[in-house]
């Protein structure tokens, strides 16, 4: 889970680092408007965190993606357990 968490985590510090930014300020800022109850705080434009008015992305992409990425680490998870299974 905890290497789940970091790769999602990683699209906001890229994104800030893209616009600029250090990546990990950005990332501690994000998460400083998150604890705080802002639950619609992203990466703006200049690659600072605030409250997201408009993305730029549909909701179906991003939700097709992070339906992807989840089939795609239960599918690793599999192969680790039937490898583990076999004692290699």
């Amino acid at each position: 889970m905890e290497a789940f968490a970091r790769a999602l985590e990683s699209i906001p510090a890229t994104l800030g680092e893209n616009a600029g930014v250090n990546r990990l300020d950005c990332l501690l800022e994000l998460r400083a408007l998150h604890r705080g109850g802002n639950s619609e705080a992203g990466i703006l434009r200049d690659g600072k965190a605030g409250t997201i008015d408009e993305a730029l992305a549909s909701a179906e992409t991003l939700s097709h993606a992070i339906e992807a990425a989840c089939e795609t680490a239960c599918g690793l998870l599999r192969v680790d357990q039937v490898i583990s299974a076999r004692g290699d």
